[in-house]
């Protein structure tokens, strides 16, 4: 297995994994990596107020079909659906946002749709939700995901202080279930040219503020000091959203779905930092 990135990290503790740097925006000035039948892409996308970059999905498919990729899967969002989803939401549900976030990933989805064919490309899109997880990286990102963030507050401060309406509607998908229904995906027989889309997240819509609840009783359950929750009024807004899952259902079958798991090792994770940095609780 290789894995790259254009700042040749996070850095990988395990010898079967291949590191290289490939900055996407300038592939003549990097290393042509190994030749592999499987490509993931979990794409750079810019930062809120940047410059929108210059296509780097049509190159980058080119080199890697010229090294002998075949299947290609790129992480995409839910968030394609606009900043504030309403009903349910298929594959087929219409698609565009002005969230800088949302609309690059649509542009890359775009340009994989257009290719698949002129380079032999099995590619399949996921639509992933919001991801709950342990993290082995965490501790060394520049940006760290809102579960770790809320988690992390609980432990250090005794409180989660939500900056959304306790009623703000989520799907949080639990990283067992996205390697379930990865793998799935995975293990199809290729067809070239074949474009698959999946909606890809946790089987219930919830709310920021049960979801802070949870991530208190967790921590209050290991460390037994109570946390707080706080947050802005409820919105009053009585809009939500389903994020329909049966097409991946329908190939991977019933998943894992243990958001109290996942938490506790996230919880593992700020527990560990905290003690690697010193941080006071």
């Amino acid at each position: 297995m290789t894995a790259t990135s254009r700042t040749g990290g996070p850095c990988f503790d395990r010898p079967g994994i291949e590191q290289v740097r490939l900055e996407v925006l300038d592939l003549q000035s990097s290393p042509m990596h190994p030749a592999g039948r499987l490509a993931i892409l979990c794409p750079w996308v810019p930062l809120v107020g940047s410059v929108p970059p210059t296509d780097w999905v049509t190159p980058l498919l080119g080199r890697l079909s010229d090294a002998g990729t075949t299947v290609v899967v790129y992480f995409s969002t839910m968030w394609v659906y606009g900043v504030q989803p309403v009903g349910r939401l298929t594959e087929e549900s219409p698609t565009g946002s002005t969230n800088p976030y949302a609309s690059s990933h649509l542009g890359n989805e775009s340009a994989l749709t257009q290719l698949a064919d002129r380079h032999g490309l099995d590619i399949s899109i996921l639509r992933i939700s919001n991801l709950i997880g342990g993290d082995p990286f965490f501790g060394r990102r520049s940006k760290i995901a809102f579960a770790h963030e809320l988690t992390a507050m609980a432990v250090h401060d005794h409180r989660i202080v939500l900056r959304s309406p306790p009623d703000t509607a989520r799907n949080l998908l639990p990283r067992a279930l996205l390697h379930h229904d990865l793998t799935a995906v995975l293990d199809r027989p290729v067809e070239v040219g074949r474009i698959s889309t999946f909606n890809v997240g946790g089987p219930v819509t919830t709310t920021m503020g049960d979801f802070a609840n949870l991530i208190a009783a967790v921590v209050e359950q290991r460390n037994g000091h109570p946390v707080r929750v706080e947050h802005p009024p409820a919105s009053g807004d009585q809009r939500t959203f389903d994020l329909d899952t049966d097409r991946i259902r329908s190939l991977a079958g019933v998943g894992p779905d243990d958001l109290t798991t996942e938490l506790s090792m996230i919880l593992t994770d700020v527990t560990d930092e905290h003690g690697r940095t010193g941080r006071p609780s």
